[in-house]
């Protein structure tokens, strides 16, 4: 009977250390959790795109899926003072750097920027930059999207290095002609950012006058230049 009786509780006794307790349960769970969080946290960052605070005045926008980062100011003078924004437009290569609200002529009234509203230049809010990505191989590819984007009589210019290395900036070349007679017209103050070893150009029209700036007084700060300086490939 002693034997029977002392044999059972070896084996109670081996089950009770074969199990493990709750707080080896926790720290496993916790472990993992800690490393699924890390891991996590680290792809967000690797994907992660939008605006980080620079000052009081600027927010440095990137937009890793096409390769650039830009300065833009946190507000703007259109009408009254509006919060800039990036609206991305993936499937067209495209993002608008704009106001969040613009003024519709039509009903007279400011009114929350859209993404429809932005792709046609009839609706589009005026305080806007559109800047374009395009995969080009090499002189002939820009020279057939120059023709095909700007007018027929536009071909490729001079390119002048920028300060970022390997990144070119290039002059358009036209037919001389007046605006009204020319078949090339890519309109005011063109920028186009070429960078041959990705393959890649970045183009956006500044327009005539200041898009961003702090208000209309005489003394206030203009921003497009500054933006214009800032932008950075990837």
């Amino acid at each position: 009977m002693k034997l029977i009786y002392a044999l059972a509780m070896l084996v109670f006794l081996s089950g009770c250390a074969m199990q493990p307790t709750h707080n080896q349960l926790s720290g496993t769970s916790a472990a993992s959790l800690s490393s699924l969080s890390s891991v996590n946290t680290r792809l967000t960052n690797e994907i992660s795109s939008g605006n980080v605070q620079e000052d009081e005045i600027w927010n440095t926008y990137t937009n890793k899926a096409f390769g650039f980062s830009i300065k833009i100011p946190k507000m703007t003078f259109n009408e009254m003072q509006s919060e800039v924004i990036a609206v991305e437009d993936l499937s067209r290569h495209q993002v608008f750097i704009t106001t969040k609200e613009y003024h519709d002529e039509k009903e007279d009234r400011m009114k929350p920027v859209t993404l429809e509203s932005l792709r046609d230049p009839a609706t589009r809010n005026p305080v806007s930059w559109v800047i374009h990505r395009a995969t080009v191989k090499n002189d002939a590819d820009l020279d057939i999207l120059f023709k095909k984007e700007f007018g027929v009589t536009c071909s490729v210019g001079e390119k002048s290095s920028l300060e970022q290395q390997g990144i070119y900036r290039i002059q358009l070349n036209g037919d001389g002609k007046s605006r009204g007679e020319t078949q090339c017209d890519p309109g005011d103050r063109l920028q186009l950012i070429y960078v041959p070893e990705k393959q890649e150009l970045f183009y956006w029209i500044m327009g005539n006058g200041i898009t961003f700036e702090e208000g209309t007084n005489s003394d206030s700060k203009t921003y497009d230049k500054d933006m214009r300086n800032s932008f950075h490939v990837l």
